[in-house]
């Protein structure tokens, strides 16, 4: 039985997680003059309803390689959260650390960096908080994890009457669980879905909202987190449950399983085979950090090298470049270009299905999107089909990428005299990396 965030078994101590204290109770009824021994144990499965309950101030955020810590002012929750409680930051599930009146500290892994988008938060900025639920708590909005499903993007916002409409480009391995008038967790803010497109969904926010969130403070291009509604995602687990037996056979009939997209991280081999008209080779490149920078080491048959693309690179950059960034036994780095994946500016441009100027190996080049398609990669040692969008340029040359924003990698460019294209992808379970130790601090 539960009561109260109490679960009952055979013992009668009340063991409190804070205190750790012991209570003995008496009674009668086992023929010796003393009642069974019960125990009361506090559970902790962290869950939120979607209701922030204050705003926090971030007051210092300490980035480092094995993640960041953040310092939160909010004189609301401070005195409400104790070491090792759990408290939902923007939607993050984090574990405080230390706390006092006025502050609590948490500590933020690098993943939880990579999936969220603390990396875009500074000093100063507003988050939203929520302390963990009860089992006795009213269910004000909806059952939300604080587990960050992906990230979307602010591209449209509009006054509705006395309400502000909000619309977000996301992924649709998210869009997938998204139904219209369903919920959904943007920055921990439990919401009605009121549009759903292929590519975007909308909310509209009530002006209680906008003054209790930091929904008041959004702007246009703002990156939030994203939860889906975790019944959907059961949903589609157990169907896909009934179904899947019946899907293998059709796709090992032709060869090849099907897959949406496929995670890059730590660790990560990415094997290209390169061809000209004279010879073919091969370029290998480890992932030491994928998100919100990005860093690796590549090698070819003779040459070697590592790469550090810095967080405005991989966001705002306008510059691509297939080969600029290897250069022989340098540890390149990088702030305005990127390489083997587009920056996300570049990803929302080329998606808006209209012909985009990019400078690729610092000179101008027209990129027109072609057409959408399946491309076929040996990942993990199985085959899987992939969706890419196709971009054709002005110098006869065909550009495809991984259709993700999160990870718009390359899959293939072809020319009349050159060709690159992604053949396997490895995520090894042991470290993979050969010359990077130690990462550098995230830039």
């Amino acid at each position: 039985a539960i009561e109260a965030g109490l679960l009952r078994s055979p013992t009668n101590h009340v063991v409190d997680r804070k205190r750790c204290e012991r209570v003995t109770g008496k009674g009668t009824g086992n023929g010796k003059g003393k009642a069974p021994k019960q125990v009361w144990v506090r559970i902790s499965l962290p869950m939120f309803t979607g209701v922030v309950v204050a705003q926090g101030r971030l007051e210092r955020i300490v980035s480092s390689p094995e993640g960041a810590i953040l310092t939160v002012k909010s004189a609301e929750l401070g005195p409400r959260l104790g070491v090792g409680d759990s408290v939902s930051v923007d939607g993050i599930c984090l574990t405080v650390v230390e706390s006092t009146e006025q502050l609590f500290r948490v500590e933020v892994t690098p993943e939880t960096l990579r999936l969220t988008n603390l990396y875009t938060r500074n000093e100063g900025d507003c988050v939203n908080l929520e302390p963990a639920a009860r089992m006795s708590d009213f269910l004000s909005g909806h059952l939300v994890q604080g587990h960050v499903d992906g990230k979307g993007q602010i591209t449209d916002i509009r006054v509705d009457g006395n309400s502000r409409v909000f619309r977000f480009q996301a992924a649709g391995s998210l869009l997938r669980y998204c139904t219209l008038k369903g919920s959904i967790a943007v920055n921990g803010v439990s919401l009605t879905i009121s549009a759903l497109g292929k590519e975007w969904f909308e909310v509209t926010i009530i002006p209680h909202t906008l003054a209790v969130t930091n929904f008041g403070r959004f702007e246009m291009s703002d990156i939030v987190n994203l939860e889906v509604d975790i019944i959907s995602k059961y949903v589609k687990l157990h169907v896909k449950r009934v179904l899947v037996s019946f899907a293998a056979i059709l796709m090992a009939t032709a060869g090849w399983l099907q897959a949406s997209s496929f995670n890059v991280d730590v660790n990560t081999i990415l094997i290209y085979e390169n061809t000209t008209r004279a010879n073919t080779s091969q370029t290998v490149i480890r992932v030491a950090r994928y998100q919100p920078d990005i860093v690796m080491e590549w090698e070819t048959r003779m040459d070697q090298g590592t790469v550090h693309l810095y967080r405005k690179a991989v966001d705002q950059s306008t510059r691509f470049t297939l080969a600029g960034l290897f250069k022989v036994g340098v540890n390149s780095v990088s702030k305005d270009e990127t390489t083997v994946w587009l920056s996300r500016t570049l990803y929302d441009q080329l998606a808006t299905g209209k012909t985009q100027k990019i400078h690729f190996n610092r000179t101008a080049l027209k990129m027109t999107p072609s057409r959408r398609e399946d491309a076929r990669i040996l990942v993990n040692g199985e085959k899987v089909v992939s969706t890419v969008v196709v971009f054709k340029d002005d110098r006869r040359g065909e550009w495809a990428f991984l259709d993700e924003r999160e990870n718009p990698l390359l899959i293939k460019y072809s020319s009349p005299f050159y060709v690159t294209e992604l053949s396997k992808v490895v995520n090894p379970e042991k470290a993979s990396l050969r010359w990077i130790k130690n990462p550098p601090p995230i830039q």
